[in-house]
């Protein structure tokens, strides 16, 4: 018989929140296992929200985020 592995599943605190638990129960795998043992998220959801505020840079539509280089100082020079 084959025995298939499940994800680990633990609790996790959440911010308290208007009648939101104290904890929610998760399964993951992979990748996102790993994610979770750091204390970040690997869902693309939480992802968008966290950054959703932040700078775009120079090109807000580009893949990456793009910034002038104040390291340098160079105008002529960006950071990606």
């Amino acid at each position: 018989a084959s025995l298939s592995r499940r994800p680990p599943c633990f609790m996790i605190a959440t911010p308290a929140m208007e009648g939101a638990a104290a904890g929610v129960k998760r399964c993951v795998e992979g990748d996102a296992d790993r994610y979770d043992k750091r204390g970040v998220s690997a869902d693309k959801g939480d992802v968008h929200a966290a950054i959703k505020n932040m700078d775009k840079g120079l090109f807000p539509s580009a893949f990456c985020k793009v910034v002038p280089d104040l390291l340098t100082g160079d105008e002529t020079q960006a950071i990606v």
